[in-house]
């Protein structure tokens, strides 16, 4: 392109016209990285994400070249952005979905999808924003656990302690998850003990009792592996 700047018409006229081509190549770059980003579903396509990242290369390249010559480069710059927060938003969405399979302690399949996304992540590289590596990172930490703790405190009787089985396929693999299970048996057996000596407060252990009666009732659900110690 330098070697084409104009010192008469007739290099004026062919340094104008690589000028167009060059405009229309940017143009259609870009149309093919939007493309690329709108077809990204929320599953995070791997093969989709690294085609746009390698499409972002090529324009922060082709911003350099061109700068000279087409006064495109801020327009470029903000293009870029735009990319960056549409993958932002489908992102966010997928992580949305990751929480709601923890609430309910589907955490092989939490796993899996977590260990997706930061694929996801590392592909973007410096195209993904750091608020996204933030909640992916407090996804794999110890957010799980509080939520899980909570709900499961609030809700036991709603929620039967199948969570012990799919604790139990994953506690092996993810220090996590074995330490979440400790707790969690620690808590329950708290609230036994706890609603059985209230229990032992009223004068009569009878049909009218709160606490005995939910006592009676949690024990259903208690997991085998707790009966001892719950005796």
């Amino acid at each position: 392109m330098t070697a084409l700047r104009p010192s008469n018409k007739i290099e004026k006229h062919f340094y104008e016209k690589a000028k167009r081509s060059l405009s229309i190549g940017l143009n259609q770059l870009k149309e093919d990285t939007r493309g690329s980003t709108l077809v990204v579903t929320h599953h995070l396509e791997k093969e989709q994400i690294k085609l746009i990242v390698e499409n972002l290369k090529r324009l922060e390249k082709t911003k350099f070249v061109i700068e000279k010559h087409l006064n495109t480069s801020h327009a470029i710059d903000e293009f870029i952005e735009e990319m960056k927060k549409s993958i932002e938003t489908k992102i966010k969405y997928f992580l949305d979905r990751i929480r709601a399979v923890i609430i309910n302690y589907n955490f092989s399949e939490a796993d899996e999808k977590i260990d997706s996304v930061i694929v996801v992540r590392n592909l973007l590289g410096k195209y993904c924003i750091k608020d996204i590596s933030d909640q992916i990172e407090n996804l794999q930490n110890y957010g799980k656990t509080a939520v899980i703790i909570t709900r499961y405190d609030s809700e036991y009787m709603l929620n039967p302690p199948k969570i012990f089985e799919k604790l139990a396929n994953v506690n092996s693999t993810n220090q996590i998850y074995s330490e979440l299970l400790d707790k969690l048996r620690k808590l329950i057996l708290e609230k036994f003990r706890n609603e059985l000596e209230r229990a032992k407060t009223k004068q009569t252990i009878d049909i009218t009792n709160e606490h005995m009666r939910r006592f009676e009732s949690a024990v259903k659900y208690l997991p085998e592996s707790m009966e001892n110690a719950r005796e």
